[in-house]
């Protein structure tokens, strides 16, 4: 129930004051299936909205520099317009399979070849 006044607006406390006044476990259950949300979009309404100015508020400065013009990074043969596709991430699985099995390999070889060749000392 605190948790829910973290941030709040009037309307949320007040609900929730309603709530903690009332005391009964029905009450607590209504406020956070409903009550809660309600409040919220009360205080979400009566909030004012920002309104976009029409000229820029930076004043220009004596030295003023050129902006790089945006570019696309499409890639030849990509499918799917100027995105191209999904990142590439983590490992490459066929790779790392390629390598574990060529270090297997060896490794077998390896024992082959200690076997056959180990002497045998006989006095």
């Amino acid at each position: 129930m605190v948790r829910t006044l973290t941030g709040a607006g009037a309307n949320v406390k007040a609900a929730a004051q309603k709530v903690l006044d009332e005391g009964a476990v029905d009450a607590y259950l209504a406020y956070l299936n409903n009550g809660l949300y309600a409040a919220r979009a009360l205080d979400c309404a009566s909030q004012p909205t920002a309104t976009p100015t029409t000229q820029p508020t930076a004043t220009p400065s004596a030295t003023a520099t050129a902006a790089p013009a945006p570019t696309t990074s499409a890639s030849l043969g990509a499918p799917g317009g100027d995105g191209g596709g999904l990142a590439v991430t983590g490992a490459d699985t066929a790779t790392v399979a390629g390598i574990g099995g060529a270090l297997l390999l060896l490794g077998g070889a390896g024992y082959l070849i200690g076997r056959r060749r180990r002497s045998r000392f006989v006095a």
